[in-house]
């Protein structure tokens, strides 16, 4: 599933919390010293320590292109999973094939 986050397509939308987890997915700033690099700023930080937990809510096709609305979770922060949903597409029977994510502002919910 792992392969689906790499090749969004599509708009991504909504952030969600849900139930109480463990570690922190970003260290909290303890320091009153606020990162000056986006080196300094992602110290630490391993992206693929974490499972995306994907879930397909809904699948359609449409003119030789899958169409999926997806939930995948982004991290743990305040102690709750959070959740972004978007809408993946890619052509049917495709493999390998680069992704584009466009970000359309948050705030609202996905609509495809």
């Amino acid at each position: 599933m792992r392969s689906i986050h790499k090749s969004t397509l599509g708009i991504c939308a909504v952030i969600i919390c849900c139930a109480s987890l463990g570690a922190e997915t970003l260290s909290l700033l303890n320091s009153k010293e606020v990162p000056s690099t986006f080196a300094s700023m992602w110290q630490g930080f391993d992206p693929g320590t974490e499972e995306l937990d994907v879930e397909i809510l809904t699948q359609w096709e449409q003119e030789e292109v899958v169409f999926r609305v997806i939930r995948y979770r982004i991290g743990v922060f305040k102690g709750k999973k959070a959740m972004m949903a978007g809408i993946y597409g890619f052509p049917k029977g495709g493999k390998e094939l680069p992704g584009l994510l466009q970000i359309h502002g948050g705030g609202q919910y996905a609509h495809h």
